[in-house]
């Protein structure tokens, strides 16, 4: 009995042996032919830096405005006879756009007319008289006083005529400031009064305005960054220039005019947002994505002949995109990643470069 249980044991154990060997050799099998991951890699892409002109701008809210625009009005007060244009009308430099009623200027100028006839036979006759004592002065028939005195009538008879005549000239004159003509091409904007009304010097008649255009936009005063000659831009689009600059008065503010290359097709008094170019440099163009920024300075990782380096760099300028140095890598490639990818590809040894072939 006892031969027989041992008999029974000692082939259970060499089965389940066998068994275990049999499952160990189908696992180092499964093993062997199971793929193995592999360890992550680093996706970098590369580019290339390039020689440029590198600009640094800042954005300001502008103002469309007429070159020139003024307010006509009138010298001198009167009743508006008529005007002679509509608003939104074209103009031409000469062309009349109000006149004046004239009718007292006139009845003036006819009285002065009437008293110039009259004082010019009256100094004739100051004339003659002064002319015919001389003649008896000569022969001892008149005293000196008497002559003298003829001798002043006359000068006096004289001096009114003259008075008089500069009197007509300057009414004549008056009469062509009631014909107001337009200063220069434009166009009406804005009628404010009609005809009938009372023209004073101190109120407008109407507003015209040039069909050129320019912007204002105000900047801080004590900025120096603003300049003449500076380029403008719409839409990254030159616009124009700086031509003048404004300093504020008691306002912290001042203005700068840019002259446009063309008109806008804008109506006045729109605000539109434009740049402005205050640096422009040339030299090597970066991507600011491509700058490792470190206690040591700022670096860009290049790669040449497969393997990464540190290339330190001293900016010249700067914008939103892009930085420029001086000098170019000398053939090689930039890596553009993030800061903690570009810290990493200095220690890495597996990196994926994004589109890299075969040299």
């Amino acid at each position: 009995m006892n031969k027989t249980r041992v008999t029974i044991l000692f082939f259970v154990v060499v089965l389940t042996i066998v068994v275990a060997k049999n499952l160990l050799n189908k696992r180092v099998e499964e093993n062997k032919n199971a793929i193995m991951p592999h360890k992550p890699k680093l996706a970098i892409e590369l580019l290339s830096p390039h020689y440029g002109t590198l600009s640094h701008s800042q954005t300001f809210l502008a103002q469309v405005e007429a070159q020139k625009s003024v307010v006509i009005t009138t010298k001198l007060t009167g009743y508006i006879e008529k005007i002679h244009v509509t608003q939104s009308q074209e103009i031409k430099k000469g062309d009349r756009l109000v006149t004046i009623d004239s009718s007292e200027l006139r009845s003036t100028l006819e009285s002065l007319k009437t008293s110039l006839d009259y004082q010019k036979e009256d100094k004739n006759h100051a004339l003659g008289i002064y002319e015919r004592n001389q003649k008896l002065y000569r022969v001892g028939g008149l005293s000196k006083e008497q002559l003298d005195l003829s001798h002043i009538a006359f000068k006096g008879k004289q001096s009114l005529l003259a008075h008089t005549l500069a009197n007509i000239q300057q009414i004549r004159n008056q009469l062509n400031y009631l014909h107001i003509k337009a200063p220069f091409d434009g166009f009406v904007t804005t009628l404010e009064m009609h005809s009938g009304d009372l023209a004073l010097a101190s109120k407008g008649i109407m507003r015209i305005h040039t069909h050129k255009q320019k912007l204002i936009f105000s900047y801080p005063a004590q900025s120096n960054a603003i300049a003449k000659g500076q380029k403008v831009l719409l839409n990254h689009q030159e616009i124009g220039t700086i031509e003048n600059l404004y300093l504020g008065g008691l306002s912290d503010l001042a203005q700068a005019e840019v002259k446009l290359k063309t008109p806008l097709n804008l109506p006045l008094q729109t605000h539109i947002t434009i740049e402005v170019i205050t640096q422009q440099s040339k030299g090597c163009i970066i991507p600011n994505q491509a700058i490792l920024y470190h206690q040591k300075g700022e670096h860009i990782i290049t790669y040449k002949n497969r393997t990464f380096e540190a290339y330190p760099i001293d900016p010249i300028l700067r914008n939103a995109q892009h930085t420029l140095i001086k000098e170019c890598p000398a053939h090689a490639k930039i890596a553009l990643a993030s800061q903690s990818q570009l810290q990493k590809l200095l220690t890495l040894e597996d990196v994926y470069v994004l589109g890299e072939t075969n040299e």
